[in-house]
């Protein structure tokens, strides 16, 4: 299983990209205070050099937009990058919850159960090793159950023998429902014994 890749990173778009906006929504605002300090700063160093040298101060004044310019367009970039970067963190956590929900609708379908593996790099492994921990200890109810379940359908077959006739169409009933139990653990199992063998 080592070289298993995940070639989609948007598995769960509406998470990673809510996820993906709030993040970069977040640090926009926050980063925001940096270029409105230098800004000031700017002003203020203007102002006190258009005193002494106001042909300095005039030119910085002219390099103040092209600074400005140039501090929206690094701001872009970097939200822009934040935005992207958090795009393949939220893949890390919307792969592993995408494949336990497809295990999981697996299993309930009764299909072949299978060992679930996350990727070396995602997160919440301990989820698949629990996953695979219960999915063992539910099926080795179900065998033991189904085992008993034969030791009173032939118990209860046996009772038929001895019974009153006013009794037997409960017994038959009861017969019925647990040979109906039967089935479906014998589909399960049988998912079980095909899920080892392969």
């Amino acid at each position: 299983m080592a070289g298993y890749h995940r070639k989609i990173f948007l598995i769960n778009p509406r998470f990673q990209l809510k996820f993906s906006f709030y993040l970069s929504l977040i640090i926009f605002i926050s980063s925001l205070m940096y270029p409105w300090a230098i800004y000031d700063l700017i002003g203020q160093v203007i102002a006190n050099l258009a005193i002494k040298s106001p042909q300095d101060a005039s030119a910085l004044e002219t390099n103040k937009q092209t600074l400005i310019i140039l501090l929206a367009v690094w701001q872009t970039g970097y939200i822009l990058l934040v935005f992207i970067l958090s795009i393949f963190f939220s893949h890390r956590i919307a792969g592993p919850i995408f494949k336990l929900t497809k295990f999981l609708k697996n299993s309930r379908k009764g299909g072949k159960p299978e060992v679930l593996y996350f990727r070396k790099n995602d997160y919440f492994k301990e989820v698949a090793d629990e996953y695979n921990a219960t999915m063992d200890s539910i099926f080795q109810n179900v065998s033991t159950d189904f085992k008993y379940l034969n030791d009173v359908d032939m118990y209860i077959s046996n009772l038929a023998n001895v019974l009153p006739e006013d009794k037997k169409p409960l017994i038959e009933e009861i017969h019925k429902n647990l040979n109906e139990m039967k089935k479906r653990y014998e589909r399960h199992l049988t998912s079980i014994d095909n899920g080892q063998k392969s």
